[in-house]
Order: C-alpha cells, then sequence, then structure tokens
C-alpha cells in the first residue's frame, strides 16, 4: 500500500471527521430510539400485523428485543427532555458505547462521567455500587490512604494545585477505589463518590490546601519509603557480598590441594616471605588511591524537602563521606563561596514565595535552614 505524506491541515481535518462521524453514531442512537418509542406508544406496529414494537423490529429489521429496549432506553435517558430526536448537551462528545454503559448508573453518578472517561472506569463504577465494602467513612483517612499507596508519584511535588495535578493525574484520568470511596480524577477537578451517597468534587485548589494541612502525615509517608528502600538496598548489598563465597572452583580446589613433590623439582619454587620495608610500602600503597566520588544526590526541590523539618536535613548530612584533616583545614576557595551564596538566595527566595502564599509550616522550615547557613563557617 503506497502512503502519501500528510501535512498538518490534512491530519486536524480527518480528526475533525471522525468526531464528526462519532457523534452522528450517536445521535442516529438517538433518533433511533426515539422512532421506536413513538411506534411503541401509538402502537404504529399493528397497521403492519404485528403484536408488539419488538415483534416489529425483529421481523423488519432484524433487531433482537434486547437491541430495542436499549435503543429506547438511551433515548429516554439522554435525549432533550427525555423525548426527542436530539442528544442533550450536557452528553455530546460521549460515544455510543459510554452512554449504553452509563444506563446502568444512578442519576447521580452520570456527573462523574465525562468525554474523557474510559469505559473501564464507568464498568468499575458499576461494580463499586453493587455491594459496600468494608472500610472508614472518614474522608481523611481515605486519602491518606490513597497517598500512602503512591508515594513515589507526590513525593517529588510541590504542595500546589498545578504540581499535584501534574504529578497524580499526568494522563488526564485516573481512577483510585479502597473501602467505601470511589475516587476518580480529572483535568478539571476530582469526583469522589462515598458508597450510597451521592458524588461531591473535589477542586484541585483543595487538594492543594489538604496537603498543606496533613504536612506531617504526609513527611511521615516519605521518611518510611526512605527507610524500606535502604532496608532493601541493604539486603542487595548483603546477597551481593555473600554470593562471591559461594564460588568453589578450580581457586578453592587449588587452596585445598598439596603440591606434588614432582610439581617442586619441575620448577615450581616456593613463594618466599617479602622484606618487612617493601611489604609495608605495599600495604600503604591502596590507601592513597582516589575514593570514587560519592553518588550526587539530586538536587530537585520536592515534596519532603520543602516539608521536612531542619532535624532531617543534619541526619542526611551526617550520612556524608567523613572529611579527611586535610580537608577541614584547606580554605574554602571562591567557587565555594559563591555556591553558598547562591543557595541563600534560593532559600530567600523559596521563603517569600511561601509567606505569600501563606504556607506558614513551608516558611518556617525554611526560614530556620537560612539561619543554620548563615551560622556556618563560610
Amino acid at each position: 500500500m503506497e502512503y502519501v505524506q500528510m501535512t498538518l491541515t490534512d491530519w486536524l481535518e480527518m480528526k475533525k471527521k471522525l468526531e464528526a462521524d462519532l457523534t452522528g453514531v450517536t445521535a442516529s442512537f438517538i433518533r433511533i430510539g426515539y422512532t421506536l418509542r413513538r411506534i411503541e406508544d401509538e402502537r404504529l406496529y399493528e397497521r403492519d400485523g404485528y403484536s408488539s414494537v419488538a415483534e416489529f423490529a425483529r421481523k423488519e429489521y432484524g433487531l433482537s428485543a434486547s437491541t430495542v429496549s436499549r435503543f429506547m432506553a438511551i433515548n429516554k435517558r439522554y435525549s432533550i427532555g427525555g423525548y426527542s430526536e436530539k442528544l442533550a448537551p450536557e452528553y455530546a462528545g460521549l460515544g455510543s458505547s459510554k452512554l449504553s454503559e452509563m444506563l446502568a448508573l444512578p442519576d447521580s453518578d452520570l456527573s462523574m462521567i465525562t468525554p474523557e472517561t474510559p469505559r473501564d472506569t464507568i464498568r468499575e463504577l458499576k461494580d463499586f455500587n453493587k455491594q459496600e465494602q468494608e472500610g472508614s467513612s472518614d474522608l481523611d483517612v481515605f486519602l491518606l490512604e490513597f497517598f500512602s499507596c503512591c508515594v513515589g508519584d507526590w513525593k517529588s511535588a510541590e504542595p500546589t494545585e498545578k504540581s499535584l495535578k501534574e504529578a497524580l493525574n499526568p494522563s488526564g484520568s485516573r481512577v483510585y477505589r479502597k473501602g467505601k470511596y470511589f475516587m476518580a480524577f480529572y483535568d478539571a477537578d476530582i469526583k469522589i463518590k462515598r458508597f450510597g451517597a451521592e458524588p461531591t468534587s473535589l477542586s484541585w485548589g483543595n487538594l492543594a490546601e489538604w496537603v498543606q494541612e496533613h504536612t506531617e502525615e504526609l513527611i511521615g509517608m516519605i521518611r518510611k519509603e526512605k527507610d524500606a528502600g535502604s532496608t532493601e538496598q541493604g539486603q542487595e548489598e548483603e546477597e551481593e557480598e555473600v554470593a562471591p563465597a559461594q564460588k568453589s572452583g578450580k581457586s578453592a580446589e587449588r587452596l585445598n590441594k598439596t603440591p606434588d613433590p614432582e610439581e617442586k623439582e619441575q620448577g615450581q619454587e616456593e613463594e618466599k616471605p617479602k622484606d618487612p620495608e617493601t611489604a609495608e610500602k605495599e600495604e600503604i600503597a591502596p590507601a592513597q588511591k582516589v575514593e570514587k566520588p560519592a553518588e550526587i544526590l539530586d538536587t530537585k526541590p520536592d515534596l519532603a524537602e520543602n516539608m521536612n523539618p531542619p532535624e532531617e536535613n543534619e541526619a542526611a548530612e551526617a550520612e556524608e563521606p567523613e572529611k579527611t584533616a586535610e580537608t577541614l583545614d584547606k580554605e574554602p576557595v571562591s567557587g565555594e563561596v559563591v555556591d553558598r551564596e547562591d543557595e541563600l538566595e534560593n532559600l530567600i527566595g523559596r521563603l517569600k514565595e511561601h509567606v505569600e502564599n501563606r504556607h506558614w509550616n513551608l516558611a518556617l522550615f525554611t526560614a530556620e535552614k537560612i539561619v543554620k547557613r548563615l551560622g556556618e563557617k563560610v
């Protein structure tokens, strides 16, 4: 098949046409449902000798009874006024397959569905409505459970509306369900439903305020994840250290083998003891080798850095490699002074931003960090 290069204009026109065709399919569903309802309500099927609209549609058009029922139900629920040939504006953009899936949802749940909602999400919401699950009815508890299960998604985010939206909902549609709650993320807002109750909307701005109010709990989650990561890394290093000792091979055999007298006669001499001075030099030499620099830490500001109290930062500094006496006595070069000034300017700028946004916890932590840096020897 020969492919012709498509321009941007052609591509946009193709997408527009596809959207129109899909919208047309939905509109057709509404019109077909309306026509079938009129035939039933006015008993028009009797003109051709049929006993019901289902019999009429089956013999005339090959439609099953369930298909006829679905067409009529879609028209009744989604047409203007519940009885017309036109789709109600609030359902524009939803395909016929989604509208069909939504028939099993209560009217109150329709507000949770948007054109961006995947069909699987509708099915999951239907399943959620079938049976109440165990769990707390407290919304704060539910939100804390959500943040706890996905620390890796938000730990590098700022406690702001834009940053949280990018971290928690990068694809534009996300669902989280646990216990008595079902939560659907969209670009505009967040829909939350408690089992047996009507859905509510939570704006991204309100979520950012909630994050600031629960700073202490969120910091604890980040610390817990770091501790778990450190434990796992330590176990992996232990396994790597044990592995070489399990290698027997020829080396172990040669160590355990008694030398054959004939091998000595063929020119193999016993290793002579080394001169004490030579041995001492060889032992000192490895210590003079330059060690591989410690892994550079990611300096990107994250939620933990912005909200962590100074005690955690001091603990992190204590984990740095121990400096030698030569390094401690060495005077700082000019570049280090510039870096220190840049860091202070950055912290001061961040402090102003937190004060303007009335993030008092963040402002307090940043101010303490500035005082600490000013007290250090430059």
